[in-house]
């Protein structure tokens, strides 16, 4: 099985997510980036959410507490599992990741 992640969804990472990381002196790695772009895509996929747009407006809610909450993860590097960890830790205050649809 392979997952493709879109380009779309993998840009966003990179113009957001990545220099988020960065202006807190954390690196994201390249599966850590993998993980988030296709935690994103698989919102639309599954239709959780209505369209990208509303996506990309909770994603950006979930970033702005992610870097802030980034002392519960200190790190230099933020790899696939801490990234994994964060999602979940972060999701439980922004909901950005529900269980069932928001629709």
């Amino acid at each position: 099985m392979e997952i493709i992640v879109q380009d779309s969804f993998a840009n966003w990472i990179e113009f957001y997510v990545r220099p988020a990381f960065l202006d807190a002196n954390i690196e994201l790695t390249e599966p850590a980036a993998r993980l988030f772009a296709y935690a994103l895509q698989a919102q639309l996929e599954e239709r959780i959410v209505p369209n990208q747009d509303v996506l990309l407006d909770m994603a950006k809610n979930f970033l702005s507490v992610a870097v802030s909450r980034r002392q519960l993860f200190p790190m230099k590097k933020l790899t696939f599992n801490r990234a994994l960890h964060l999602l979940v830790e972060v999701n439980m205050f922004t909901r950005t990741f529900p269980w069932g649809s928001a629709v």
